[in-house]
């Protein structure tokens, strides 16, 4: 009786952990808001992805701070997928597509599993499996984010 307790339990405990991830997102090339060949191949063990929206200040603050990740693109691909139209960040934030890649959700339908009109969100996968999903911003997170990529012997 109690194996089957305990069984019960433990796939009970997987599937709600499997439940919490994110998948990795579906980053299509041709879907990019501008097309530039030194953004792909992406096939670097990281990804970073900063889910976020122009008209939030905190996303704002978050990509004009996302240079300290610069350190660590030799392992990292740096993606941005943003709640607005292709226009509009060609229009607001057009060096920042051209030096990460980024994409529009409208165009990508990528949904993010934790409920939650905050934005933004940072994804970090390894090997496209998610290893870090942090919503809003928390003081130190890019750093801490470094680091982990950086410390990392892959």
């Amino acid at each position: 009786m109690k194996l089957v307790a305990v069984s019960f339990i433990l796939s009970v405990f997987v599937q709600l952990n499997a439940n919490a991830q994110n998948s990795f997102p579906k980053l299509d090339t041709n879907l990019l808001v501008r097309k530039s060949s030194r953004l792909m191949p992406m096939n670097k063990p990281y990804t970073v992805v900063v889910y976020g929206a122009l008209g939030c200040g905190y996303s704002r603050l978050l990509i004009q701070n996302i240079g300290v990740l610069d350190e660590c693109r030799s392992k990292a691909d740096i993606v941005l997928i943003m709640l607005d139209t292709k226009d509009s960040l060609v229009k607001y934030m057009d060096k920042v597509v051209d030096k990460y890649a980024t994409f529009s959700n409208f165009d990508l339908q990528y949904k993010i599993r934790k409920k939650s009109k905050i934005v933004p969100h940072v994804l970090v996968f390894r090997n496209q499996i998610q290893v870090e999903h942090i919503v809003a911003i928390k003081e130190g997170m890019l750093t801490k984010i470094k680091n982990r990529i950086a410390d990392d012997g892959y």
